[in-house]
């Protein structure tokens, strides 16, 4: 939301000392902006309304008016889906008067509606994306990539990483240009610096279940399991990456517990006597099991810093 208000300030500043088509003029008797953003899919908890809201302070922040015309915003969901995206886009530019469309989260839709911008000549101010393709092959003289891409946080993220030692990496992927973006510009940081790709599973945009490629990740033996996702599915795999039960030789169903205490039922055995075995590894006997709930000090009494609520 902070971007967008920064971003959205920066594009009105913009119209100030030149005008958003060669002839000379805006679109009509008014600067309009539309905020084009994913309201009610994947992205929409980053964005959606939030971004409407940001846009709404930062024409507060500047002024009512540029170039002498009263501000505008107007607003849409494209459901992070370029198709509508693009729809939504045309009819803006071609009927409504809309001079600049920003947010645009979700890389293909900025992608397409950048190209769209170009062929009108009107403005794409894109807040919501980080391909490095909307400024690498597919760049434009109308669009500008506003905050983060892939190709600085595979330097800001992974970087420090490699050379910290993690040399292992598995990717779990969502299969959107995004998605893509990241494995192209993280795995030369990976291997440029001695690491390896053990590993890289792709997933559907909006899938409330990432556990089997969790576990895959997992299964791996990766030092840096890599969500190379957005929205929604990052959280869902962080959440269900936290929910997996730990099975093993000698755990079942345990968890692993945000103080690094691992969960797991304890058992009390005893000593079988010589007559009782029935092997040479046929030793001992279960008296007992506690569950480890039970067995292990509670998390709401723990001073580890890590459980939520501690300082």
């Amino acid at each position: 939301m902070r971007a967008l208000r920064s971003a959205l300030l920066a594009g009105l500043i913009a119209f100030a000392p030149a005008p958003v088509r060669a002839e000379g003029a805006v679109s009509g008797d008014r600067v309009k902006i539309g905020v084009l953003a994913d309201m009610s899919t994947a992205m929409s908890g980053n964005y959606g309304t939030g971004s409407v809201t940001a846009a709404r302070l930062a024409v507060e922040d500047f002024g009512a008016t540029v170039l002498g015309k009263p501000i505008e915003i107007v607003s849409a969901d494209h459901q992070s889906k370029p198709d509508v995206a693009s729809t939504l886009a045309r009819r803006w530019y071609d009927v409504e008067g809309v001079d600049m469309i920003t947010d645009l989260g979700n890389s293909a839709v900025a992608l397409g509606v950048q190209a769209l911008a170009t062929e009108k000549g009107r403005i794409a101010l894109i807040t919501g994306s980080g391909s490095t393709v909307i400024t690498g092959a597919q760049c434009s003289p109308n669009g500008a990539l506003w905050v983060i891409d892939t190709h600085a946080l595979s330097r800001a993220i992974a970087k420090p990483l490699v050379e910290s030692g993690e040399k292992t990496w598995f990717y779990v992927v969502a299969d959107i240009t995004l998605g893509k973006s990241f494995v192209a510009d993280v795995t030369p940081v990976v291997t440029g610096g001695g690491g390896k790709v053990v590993g890289q599973v792709f997933h559907p945009l909006l899938s409330p279940d990432l556990s089997s490629q969790i576990l895959q990740a997992q299964a791996s033996g990766a030092g840096v399991i890599a969500l190379f996702n957005v929205g929604g599915d990052a959280i869902n795999a962080v959440k269900q990456a936290s929910e997996l039960p730990i099975e093993d030789v000698m755990t079942h169903g345990g968890r692993l517990r945000p103080d690094g205490r691992v969960i797991r039922e304890v058992s009390l055995f005893r000593v079988k006597r010589p007559e009782e075995s029935t092997g040479e590894w046929d030793v001992m006997q279960r008296v007992a099991t506690l569950p480890g709930d039970e067995a292990f000090r509670p998390l709401d009494q723990s001073d580890c810093p890590l459980v939520k609520g501690k300082p």
